[in-house]
C-alpha cells in the first residue's frame, strides 16, 4: 500500500512539473518580410531562464516560397539585450537577423556573412491558437534535433 501511495505521488508530481513547464513555455508565431518581396514566417519560444531573472529565447524561421521543396527551416541561435534589441544568427552561419521587438512584432535587419549585404526586415505577431504551437513546438524540436543531434 505505501508503495502504492509513493507511486500515485511521484506520478502526480511528474504530472504537475511537466504542467507547469508547458504553461511556462510560450510561443509566437510571426509573418512578414525580407526586403518587402521575401515572405517569411518566424515561430519563437520563450520561458523563464533556470538561473538569471530574464527569458531564454528559442527560434526557427523560413522562407515562404521555399515550401515547395519541403520545410526548410532555419534554427536560430538567439540572444537579446534589456533595450529589446535582438540578434538572430542563423545556425550554420548563413545571415543574421538583427531586430528590435516593437509594435507587436520585430524589425530591423538581416545580414548576410559578407557583411555588406543587408536587407530590412519586418515581422507581426499573428494569434497563435493552441493547437498551432503545440505543430510549431513540433517543428521547433524536429529541426533543432536535426541540427544539433548526432
Amino acid at each position: 500500500m505505501k508503495q502504492l501511495f509513493i507511486l500515485a505521488c511521484s506520478v502526480l508530481f511528474s504530472y504537475n512539473v511537466m504542467a507547469q513547464e508547458q504553461e511556462q513555455l510560450k510561443g509566437y508565431l510571426l509573418t512578414g518580410s525580407v526586403d518587402g518581396k521575401i515572405e517569411i514566417t518566424m515561430f519563437l519560444t520563450t520561458e523563464p531562464h533556470p538561473c538569471e531573472p530574464k527569458l531564454v529565447y528559442q527560434g526557427i524561421y523560413k522562407y515562404n516560397k521555399m515550401q515547395a521543396k519541403g520545410d526548410n527551416w532555419l534554427l536560430l541561435n538567439i540572444d537579446y539585450n534589456d533595450n529589446e534589441q535582438f540578434i538572430m544568427a542563423e545556425e550554420r552561419f548563413t545571415g543574421v537577423l538583427i531586430l528590435k521587438k516593437e509594435n507587436g512584432g520585430f524589425s530591423g535587419i538581416w545580414m548576410h556573412p559578407n557583411g555588406t549585404t543587408q536587407k530590412k526586415v519586418e515581422l507581426k505577431e499573428k494569434k497563435l491558437t493552441e493547437n498551432d504551437k503545440k505543430k510549431y513546438i513540433d517543428v521547433l524540436d524536429k529541426v533543432n534535433y536535426n541540427f544539433r543531434d548526432c
